[in-house]
């Protein structure tokens, strides 16, 4: 159980299911919590391995609560509709959410597509964490570029091994002179290479904004004059 006034909860890797995530958001909105990590739990599978989403999607609607600012979704098989439900709720002006990992769940280019079109609005979250979901791909990519080039808040995104290609690639160095990112992980997308990788690499040493590419700092590609770098 949690406490009223507590700021900070961490259920990871509790065996947690869709009932129980319905029974956490019910609590949200008379909590203080401005922390919830639900990692590692089986928040949107039922039985055997049932895909079911009424538990992410009622803790999207929950997100609301204008108090919670980082929650950690990390490996809990959330899916395209769940990405979804998330991405409505980051619409909307009552959420006030910060940080979202949503790293390893199975998203697909959908929910990267729709989580793109919540940043295209969304004024608050700095940090999206979605590495891992394989399916994301350039379709995701391309759309999270797009995104980003009138989104002013999103500082951190994490995109290792998302199947991204050099489509995908051009399309995030595009956005990079326009965006305000600080730190973007596209390590392991082992098909932005090439002509992809320059341009990436060339955007990144333009970038206004941008500290951190790929784990390397901004400024030792400055120093060492690196034409490409190793995504």
């Amino acid at each position: 159980g949690m406490k009223q006034d507590q700021t900070e909860a961490s259920f990871y890797d509790q065996g947690l299911k869709p009932a129980d995530a319905i029974l956490i958001a019910s609590d949200l909105p008379s909590m203080a919590l401005t922390s919830l990590d639900l990692s590692s739990n089986r928040l949107c599978t039922e039985g055997h391995g049932t895909y079911e989403p009424s538990g992410i999607q009622a803790l999207a609607s929950a997100l609301g609560n204008k108090v919670l600012t980082h929650l950690n979704l990390f490996n809990n098989n959330i899916g395209p509709e769940g990405a979804k439900a998330l991405a409505d709720a980051l619409k909307s002006d009552m959420a006030v959410l910060t940080s979202l990992n949503l790293e390893m769940n199975y998203i697909g280019f959908e929910g990267a597509k729709a989580l793109a079109a919540s940043l295209a609005v969304n004024r608050v979250l700095n940090k999206l964490v979605l590495s891992y979901n394989y399916s994301l791909r350039d379709e995701g990519a391309i759309a999270l570029g797009e995104a980003l080039k009138s989104n002013k808040t999103l500082k951190e995104l994490e995109l290792r091994d998302c199947f991204i290609g050099a489509e995908g690639g051009k399309a995030l160095a595009a956005a990079l002179g326009i965006a305000v990112l600080k730190n973007l992980n596209v390590s392991h997308n082992l098909q932005i290479k090439g002509e992809a990788a320059q341009q990436l690499s060339a955007a990144a040493l333009g970038s206004a904004s941008l500290e951190v590419l790929s784990k390397v700092p901004i400024k030792e590609i400055r120093e060492d004059k690196h034409t490409e770098l190793r995504l």
